[in-house]
């Protein structure tokens, strides 16, 4: 019976394995979209009022960046998505708060 038993769990194992393997599925959308991302504007902004400078200390200013994307006729397009990620001596610095339009 301890046999039969290990069998069984070898052959689960065996037929799990491949189900748990890394994902080599290509993306649904390729390089064959021409797109083009604009930066809209760039304002430093403290308690919701637009200040002249950015300064990285201080922890109420934040930077409201707006981009547009736009296919190759010039128009926006939309449900794409765009990340970002900021690095500081190869670490991750800053975060980023999405607000899609």
């Amino acid at each position: 019976m301890k046999i039969l038993w290990k069998s069984i769990n070898v052959i689960i194992i065996v037929a799990l394995l491949p189900q748990l393997s890394c994902d080599d599925r290509e993306p649904e959308d390729t390089a064959d979209d021409n797109y083009t991302l604009s930066l809209v504007f760039a304002n430093p902004v403290f308690n919701s009022v637009i200040v002249g400078e950015d300064v990285v200390d201080q922890p109420n200013i934040k930077t409201h960046l707006q981009f547009k994307l736009q296919d190759e006729t010039s128009k926006p397009v939309s449900g794409k998505l765009i990340s970002f990620s900021a690095k500081r001596l190869s670490s991750s610095y800053g975060s980023f708060d999405i607000n899609s339009i």
